[in-house]
């Protein structure tokens, strides 16, 4: 086997990369194609195969008014439907093959300043019976409590409908390296469930294309591409954009993997997350396998029900956790009382944070105390993480990795004592700051991919080009020296944690302080000072920090017990908050939290007051708020917090949760009905508020 620099490798793969997979120039002879001007009075370019769906020749179509070619009720009907502002939206229609009498769909769609009509043939219609499956897979897909049974329903429905070969769901790691997650397949098909396929399968510009058109059909990939003809427009010279069609042709070396792959046609449809590509249905066929246009809408229709039911389990699973966790930090809030110190703490709750979070240990290093639960380095170690990691984070914010190998604290760390580690600071004030720190073990695993994961160097026109792997057998990989990944539910309650634990140390620390330190008056009174700086406001937003709202909402529960009184509350949280940071960064993501704290704070009657929770989550105290009251402020904040200006992010919304104390309520129970309600308002869309019955 030849040898190539890396240059050449480089530069064979940036290639690959910049394949204009969008305009081949040609589409897959499933259907014809037409393209017209802007106004519909042109025809501009046609696939070489329009006599045999259209029955007119190529120079016919070309030399005639468009609606010699689709005829006048389809253009005048196209006319009315695509508006020039209608974007990506495509349009449906019917008309009849002047060649076979057959019916055939046309789909419409603007691409720059064209308009592309594709036309395939219905095939057998049988719209009814696909109603039905349809409708009895979505009971299924209703019906499932679990990810796991939720994917293995939605492969089976899919292949009930189109009848692959091998159905397989197929998702996304964060470095865009896919793995099979569930698989329904016909006897004697090879199984891929589990295994991982390499990003590079899947390029950037691929992934791309099912942000514009979530489904791509290749009935058969060995099929050959038929050229549009003239190849450029004639108007404005460049090649025509099919992104959003049906019908456009088959990348070279795409159709060289399904053929590597022993896959003779596919279907694949986009599985979109919250912020992007989540994963994908993929279909393969092992003989050409020509779709119903009805067949090929209702696999869609059945991966978008799926993938609804999918983020409400995924939403319900988080709201379980969180309420783990407020359970934990109530523990915490619990024992201020005792005014127990930091290391006793740990004590007291570290194993049950080691099993809430899935850590092997957890230490804590605060002032001069020390403390450990389960496997975690020695004291001194901890000792030097915990400087390193205050010399180097520049801001307090949670620090994790679950790579510790590749950190500088692999020096200190070994892997047999643990690859993961979560690290939020406790921060009294500037000079007095401890870490509290949750461990995670090695994991080892072993990847089974689909292949080895690389592709293939060879020369092509005089040209090194990359090709697909010829082997898809299993190639096995072990993975060392990492821990589980870290989830941002997880990072964001333990830095909410770190604040809650902070207080109590601080706290305790000022209760000896006040014992032993009577006499030192400068020093109890910088101490009170710094310990009501902490109790009492967020360092951030200069607003009630936890603590503060906590004591204030207890003594409004006691005194509305007493006196029946009507209290209310607000809790909401900032919509798509992490894509702010992710962004933007954490500086701006911390003015926002500022400016929207005040926002809030100038909206508030006199009489009621807002905390920051947590993280982006605030609530408000309302006092004498009927339920007509409270949904009222409600509404009176989310067009405060819309009608701001946030700067280089622009416009920011909150999702709202508002309870009404009911007699004998605890306070849990109240703020627990608050989240159940903010979590309704961000199902139902975000930017709006819910009350909890």
């Amino acid at each position: 086997m030849p040898t190539y620099s890396e240059e050449e490798l480089t530069e064979a793969l940036a290639e690959c990369a910049r394949e204009p997979v969008h305009i081949p120039g040609a589409i897959q002879p499933a259907g014809c194609l037409v393209s017209l001007n802007a106004d519909l009075t042109r025809v501009l370019q046609v696939s070489s195969n329009l006599q045999e769906l259209l029955g007119i020749s190529v120079d016919e179509a070309l030399s005639h008014p468009p609606a010699h070619s689709l005829g006048e009720e389809l253009i005048t009907r196209l006319g009315t439907r695509l508006t020039a502002d209608m974007g990506k939206m495509v349009v449906d229609d019917v008309l009849t093959s002047a060649a076979t009498g057959e019916r055939c769909r046309a789909t419409a769609y603007r691409s720059g300043s064209r308009v592309v009509v594709e036309i395939e043939l219905l095939g057998p219609l049988g719209e009814l019976e696909i109603l039905i499956t349809v409708g009895h897979w979505q009971t299924r897909l209703a019906a499932q409590d679990s990810e796991a049974e939720l994917l293995q329903v939605l492969v089976e429905g899919v292949r009930a409908l189109t009848r692959h070969d091998r159905v397989m769901v197929y998702s996304f790691d964060s470095e865009w390296n896919g793995q099979v997650k569930a698989e329904s397949r016909s006897d004697g098909i090879n199984s891929l469930l589990g295994h991982r396929f390499p990003a590079s399968d899947i390029p950037n510009q691929v992934r791309a294309l099912y942000d514009i058109n979530p489904v791509r059909s290749i009935p058969d990939a060995k099929a050959k591409s038929l050229p549009l003809v003239p190849k450029q427009c004639p108007e404005s010279g460049e090649p025509l954009d099919l992104s959003v069609g049906n019908l456009r042709a088959v990348s070279p070396v795409h159709q060289e993997y399904l053929h590597n792959m022993g896959v003779a046609g596919s279907l694949s449809v986009a599985i979109q997350g919250d912020e992007q590509l989540w994963g994908l249905v993929a279909c393969h066929a092992m003989s050409p396998l020509t779709l119903s246009p009805a067949s090929r809408d209702a696999a869609h229709l059945l991966a978008q029900m799926a993938i609804q039911r999918f983020q409400r389990l995924r939403l319900m699973s988080q709201q379980r956790f969180r309420q783990r966790v407020q359970e934990t930090r109530v523990l915490l809030y619990e024992t201020r009382e005792e005014l127990l110190g930091a290391g006793d703490l740990v004590q007291r709750h570290g194993h049950d944070w080691l099993t809430l979070f899935r850590a092997s240990g957890v230490g804590m290093v605060y002032a001069d105390t020390v403390s450990r639960v389960g496997k975690v380095p020695d004291v001194d170690i901890l000792k030097k993480v915990a400087a390193w990691l205050a010399e180097s984070q520049s801001r307090a914010i949670a620090w994790h990795s679950n790579v510790l190998g590749e950190t500088p604290l692999g020096e200190w760390v070994s892997p047999q004592c643990s690859c993961g580690l979560l690290a939020v600071p406790l921060s009294v004030d500037v000079d007095r700051q401890g870490w509290l720190m949750l461990f995670r073990d090695e994991l080892r695993e072993t990847s089974r991919w689909a292949g080895r994961p690389e592709d293939i160097p060879k020369m092509k026109n005089g040209r090194l080009v990359m090709s697909p792997r010829h082997s898809f057998e299993v190639w096995q990989q072990e993975l060392t020296g990492h821990s589980a990944p870290w989830q941002e539910a997880e990072v964001l309650a333990v830095q909410d944690l770190g604040e809650d634990l902070a207080i109590a140390a601080s706290a305790s620390e000022i209760f000896n302080l006040n014992e032993t330190l009577y006499q030192e008056r400068q020093a109890l009174a910088e101490a009170n000072r710094r310990l009501e700086r902490l109790a009492l406001t967020d360092p951030l937003t200069q607003i009630w920090n936890r603590y503060r709202i906590e004591t204030a909402l207890e003594a409004e529960l006691n005194a509305a017990a007493r006196y029946g009184r009507e209290v209310s509350v607000l809790l909401f949280d900032i919509d798509h908050f992490k894509s702010v940071n992710d962004r933007f960064g954490h500086e701006v993501g911390d003015r926002v939290l500022t400016l929207l704290a005040q926002t809030v704070w100038k909206a508030l009657r006199s009489c009621d007051a807002v905390g920051r929770w947590g993280g982006e989550e605030f609530l408000v105290l309302c006092t004498g708020c009927t339920d007509e009251d409270v949904m009222g402020l409600a509404s009176r904040l989310l067009k405060a917090v819309s009608d701001v200006d946030f700067e280089e992010v622009g416009q920011v919304t909150i999702s709202i949760g508002a309870a009404c104390w009911k007699p004998g309520e605890s306070q849990t129970d109240l703020i627990r009905r608050a989240d159940k309600a903010m979590y309704q308002a961000k199902q139902g869309g975000r930017n709006r508020a819910e009350k909890s019955e």
